[in-house]
């Protein structure tokens, strides 16, 4: 039976209730999961997706979005409002099921995540992508965001890393595909 590629419906906002479907997720994404901490996600993992925001921020601050089609939840991406400063939002964490890549899904997911923020107030998009996450990296850079600065080492469980800190200032009437 052929795999059908998702239809792009408006995401979902999660919650904490979302966690076991976050962890099933996570788990057809074990292979990001190995390259930034080493070991395969846990469920606990899926539920920090939640709870875990920058000191001076509140969960309250960060909005989970969610995409879903036939077989599930196919996409999450966590945006923090504000971040590091108003008028910037950040993109703390955003994956496409491992099944589902390389079909121009995660493109047209970031251009709702553009419109959603644009349309709160957003002029700014931040992220930060591994160094050793290449494939990552040429993706955001695709889609015009632009280095700001490195920074760490830190420590991911069992694996230490610098990250490449990146920015792209909002379109409004951003076209999936172009570069600005």
């Amino acid at each position: 039976m052929a795999r059908r590629t998702p239809s792009l419906f408006s995401p979902t906002e999660l919650s904490e209730a979302d966690t076991p479907e976050v962890a099933s997720l996570y788990a057809r994404c074990a292979d990001y999961f190995l390259l930034q901490d080493g070991v395969v996600p846990t469920p606990a993992d899926a539920h920090e997706l939640f709870t875990e925001v920058p000191p001076e921020k509140d969960a309250h601050d960060q909005t989970v979005l969610g995409w879903r089609g036939g077989d599930g939840l196919y996409a999450i991406a966590a945006i923090l409002r504000d971040y590091p400063r108003d008028g910037t939002w950040y993109i703390g964490f955003m994956i496409v099921d491992a099944t589902q890549r390389d079909q121009g899904i995660g493109r047209s997911i970031y251009a709702v995540i553009e419109d959603w923020a644009a349309a709160r107030g957003a002029s700014e998009i931040r992220l930060a992508v591994l160094e050793a996450n290449e494939a990552g990296e040429r993706f955001w850079r695709s889609l015009g965001f632009g280095e700001c600065r490195r920074v760490g080492p830190d420590m991911f469980k069992m694996r230490s890393h610098r990250r490449i800190e990146l920015s792209r200032h909002v379109n409004r009437s951003y076209v999936v595909g172009s570069d600005r």
